[in-house]
């Protein structure tokens, strides 16, 4: 019985040293289809490329994508690539079959370049005509549109021109310039006005004078005197800070703002919690904002808190404004309050 399986050891072991010498002396065939050049890295904008191959005869070729197709003529694969509408770029394969060999190559096409990072968003104008211009690049061409007949826009060569005539309504005007590539749209506000024609003059406003321990109906006028733009109440002037972009007009608080009978006038900015409770702040960083708008054909400036009021103040509210009397550094008292801080232009 030892025997028998001593035998039969040494036979499986010469069939597995048989089969061992068998695998090492292999040599897998070699293919019969090599690519011998490829041409197939397109642009966003498509085209033709090609693959050549060698065979002992003609081979076959598929692709995996919708967006190219491949035609066989020879040992010569002709791919073509239609238009990229994409950002992304995109890579399909290319398989070509000769009997039962096999070799893929890559097809691949860049995405859509459009870069408008020169170009913005909003342009404010006075009334003269202006010729703009931005930088504008875009693999494919720009389709561009206005909304008004005095705002035309152009697209050539990279550059984005806008034209805006002269505005010779009095008036504020607002239009936009549409411009992008296959629907995609990206829109520029333009308004044109000039700030000093529309909003300079007087307006009217309704504050309690305790000089007069009265509410008085007055005109103030908004001045611009070289550039230093501010409410003249006649007898003072309140300096404000100008923003013609944003048509609003802010007010500082603690600010001097002239003198009168020999008091020095400073402004005050009044403000109250949920309690009630009134709050005369000193901090000169505080401010409040006028916001210049039309309702029934008039302009107006309504005046309410803004970014300024933090820490202790943040969760205030303005109440109203006013102006106060100092003498020889020192507050005596308030000139005048106006409540419901707003007026309107004459």
């Amino acid at each position: 019985m030892k025997t028998s399986v001593k035998y039969l050891t040494l036979a499986l072991a010469a069939i597995f040293m048989a089969a061992c010498s068998s695998d090492d002396d292999y040599t897998p065939a070699e293919s019969q289809i090599a690519v011998t050049a490829s041409d197939v890295l397109f642009t966003v904008e498509g085209g033709t490329g090609t693959v050549t191959y060698e065979a002992p005869g003609t081979a076959t070729a598929t692709l995996n994508s919708s967006w190219c197709t491949a035609s066989v003529s020879g040992n010569t694969v002709t791919v073509t690539a239609e238009r990229n509408p994409n950002y992304e770029g995109r890579t399909a394969r290319l398989v070509l079959r000769y009997d039962i060999d096999s070799v893929v190559v890559a097809v691949q096409q860049t995405g859509m370049n459009f870069d408008n990072r020169d170009v913005p968003s909003v342009i404010a104008l006075g009334d003269t005509a202006a010729a703009l211009s931005y930088t504008l690049v875009s693999s494919f061409d720009v389709d561009v549109e206005t909304s008004a007949d005095w705002l035309t826009a152009t697209y050539s060569d990279g550059i984005l021109s806008i034209n805006v005539a002269e505005n010779a309504t009095g008036q504020p005007r607002e239009g936009y310039v549409a411009y992008g590539v296959n629907g995609d749209m990206d829109t520029i506000s333009v308004s044109q006005f000039d700030f000093d024609n529309v909003y300079l003059g007087k307006y009217a406003a309704v504050y309690y004078d305790y000089d007069e321990d009265d509410y008085v109906k007055d005109i103030i006028t908004f001045v611009n005197n070289d550039g230093e733009y501010s409410l003249n109440f006649g007898d003072f002037e309140i300096p404000v800070v100008v923003d013609k972009e944003n048509a609003t007009m802010t007010i500082y608080n603690m600010q001097p703002c002239g003198t009168y009978e020999g008091y020095d006038l400073k402004t005050g900015i009044v403000a109250y919690d949920a309690r009630g409770k009134i709050y005369t702040p000193t901090d000169e960083t505080m401010s409040i904002t006028g916001i210049f708008s039309k309702e029934a054909g008039f302009y107006y400036v309504d005046f309410k808190k803004n970014s300024t009021w933090k820490g202790e103040y943040a969760n205030l509210e303005f109440y109203d404004f006013v102006v106060y009397a100092f003498k020889e550094g020192n507050c005596v008292g308030i000139l005048f309050e106006i409540l419901n801080f707003n007026f309107t232009k004459l």
